[in-house]
């Protein structure tokens, strides 16, 4: 079960998803998080000045940090950011060839009718991010993905 973020309101309802045209544009997001902005929120993807709905259809995570992470989620709708889920990033994922990136996704997002997972983002909303502790110093954290616009 997903969450749709609509006009300043939450919504279960898949029907707004469904039968969703093929994307107009396709864009990326290669947002770095640096020690020096610790537990703030930042924007990693803004869809404030677009003209369509954005729709986010992967998100992945990678680390240098020696340390695990707890990496909150947040969907900004213009006037609060409302956290749609948190994710441990265990130290070193997708950077030691060992432990994989950390797919955002799957457990993140609202899984449509061809079982894929996406989170939807309206004209004027942002995708956010926050940890629960301050990457260590000369540390970073590589969030990617895909966003297709309609």
């Amino acid at each position: 079960m997903g969450v749709y973020f609509s006009a300043g309101s939450m919504s279960t309802d898949a029907s707004i998803a469904l039968g969703t045209p093929w994307p107009s544009f396709i864009g990326f997001i290669d947002k770095i998080i640096l020690p020096a902005d610790s537990t703030a929120v930042v924007d990693i993807y803004s869809n404030v000045s677009g003209s369509a709905p954005a729709q986010v259809d992967s998100l992945f995570v990678t680390t240098d940090n020696s340390a695990d992470r707890l990496l909150s989620i947040w969907v900004h709708d213009g006037t609060a950011s409302i956290l749609i889920g948190t994710r441990t990033v265990p130290d070193l994922s997708g950077t030691n060839g060992t432990d994989l990136r950390v797919n955002l996704i799957a457990p993140l997002g609202m899984v449509q009718a061809d079982g894929h997972s996406v989170i939807w983002l309206p004209v004027g909303y942002k995708l956010q991010a926050s940890l629960d502790v301050a990457l260590a110093a000369d540390k970073k954290m590589y969030i990617y993905g895909r966003v297709n616009i309609f």
